[in-house]
């Protein structure tokens, strides 16, 4: 009951347990409360290391399990690395949290897919770029959004699609994306690669140019109606 309290007064920055306590909560179980108050690294100091205790410890997943008798360089060690994985993983989620808000709340479509060409994710955008629902587009090839890519990017000899992918890798192309209606519209591609647990993923961003290219050709227009009643004049 104090190391709750303590735990919650001072916030600390990582906390020494010892699994056999007086009282009616035993170590782990304190250490399961001062988790649930907020995260901090817990190391196991204990003379016991019976498997049914030590599944029990995993379970609440320490940053370290340190059997008695020990050297005081040990916890000093063990110390130094859990603080620091700790850091290292507060870091991770922050920046995967800052990316997962990036990808939410962006205007362009991103879709990342694998080296067959196999939806992974997609954001919002994409639901409403394509009219498809994530679920309807996890799973499936990216040729369902993008069904020009291989028709416009290779010869008449098969080529797989990881090569066809590469071929976009750091560059701007336009191609013509189809909606879930089935109507054609066009569409800027640039892909960029990256790796996830040893697998290599494709991240494509993808921005639907129809209003641009209304744009245009509409300037296009005017300043060829302007040419003719330059001509018209003269």
């Amino acid at each position: 009951e104090d190391a709750l309290e303590t735990a919650k007064e001072l916030a600390p920055d990582l906390v020494l347990m010892d699994i056999r306590l007086a009282g009616p909560m035993d170590g782990i179980k304190t250490a399961e409360r001062i988790q649930s108050i907020r995260n901090v690294p817990i190391i196991y100091l204990t003379a016991h290391s019976d498997m049914a205790t030590l599944r029990r410890a995993a379970a609440t997943e320490p940053f370290g399990y340190i059997l008695k008798p020990f050297e005081e360089r040990d916890v000093t060690t063990q110390i130094e690395i859990a603080l620091f994985k700790h850091q290292a993983e507060r870091r991770l989620r922050e920046s995967e949290e800052r990316y997962r808000k990036l990808v939410e709340t962006a205007m362009d479509s991103i879709v990342t897919f694998d080296h067959a060409g196999l939806i992974v994710s997609c954001n919002p955008a994409t639901e409403k770029m394509f009219g498809y629902r994530v679920d309807e587009m996890v799973g499936r090839n990216i040729s369902m959004l993008i069904p020009s890519w291989f028709a416009e990017l290779g010869d008449e000899a098969p080529v797989d699609a990881a090569s066809r992918i590469m071929r976009l890798i750091g560059l701007w192309r336009e191609l013509n994306g189809r909606r879930r209606q089935g109507d054609a519209f066009p569409v800027e591609i640039a892909v960029s690669e990256s790796f996830s647990n040893g697998e290599v993923r494709y991240t494509g961003i993808l921005r639907d140019v129809s209003e641009r290219k209304r744009t245009e050709a509409e300037l296009r227009w005017r300043a060829g109606l302007l040419a003719q009643t330059h001509d018209a004049v003269v």
